[in-house]
């Protein structure tokens, strides 16, 4: 058994933010992730609307960790960001956000982040970007490891 890794928590700086906007499908909320590096938008089966969705179970999408996930549909949607109304197609897969907005959406509209500002800008509406605490992860910190570990994708570790 190797020695025991030092673990040095790291303080939480104020209100930080992520790159989640909060939307409307319908009358319903969702967390929208901003994800500049998802070439195309995904949202979860149970998010999309069933009566706008077409079968494509025959195409794979490759995560950021290599893996490849099932595609089970294309959504063509309506939806809010701030008081604006958009209309996109999403691909529907099993992931772990409700939705996640790729720079296919991003580029289409003309979207930019105002990272210093918390904000997803669009044209001249300022949309928030929300705080940890808006996302329900408030109980989550970052640490620093004195040697490397690898983690899998979708898992968890005690150190």
């Amino acid at each position: 058994m190797g020695a025991p890794v030092n673990v040095t928590p790291i303080a939480v700086l104020g209100q930080s933010r992520s790159l989640m906007v909060e939307g409307r499908i319908g009358i319903r909320k969702y967390r929208f992730l901003i994800d500049t590096g998802a070439s195309r938008s995904v949202i979860r089966p149970n998010v999309a609307n069933s009566n706008n969705t077409t079968n494509v179970s025959l195409f794979s999408l490759k995560t950021a960790s290599g893996e490849l996930m099932p595609i089970k549909g294309l959504a063509d949607l309506e939806f809010e960001l701030g008081c604006q109304s958009f209309g996109h197609e999403f691909l529907i897969a099993n992931i772990t956000d409700d939705c996640i907005l790729g720079l296919d959406f991003l580029q289409k509209f003309g979207f930019s982040i105002n990272i210093s500002g918390g904000t997803l800008l669009y044209g001249n509406v300022e949309i928030p970007l929300l705080g940890d605490s808006e996302e329900g992860n408030n109980r989550m910190m970052k640490i620093l490891l004195t040697e490397d570990t690898n983690l899998p994708a979708q898992s968890e570790s005690i150190i």
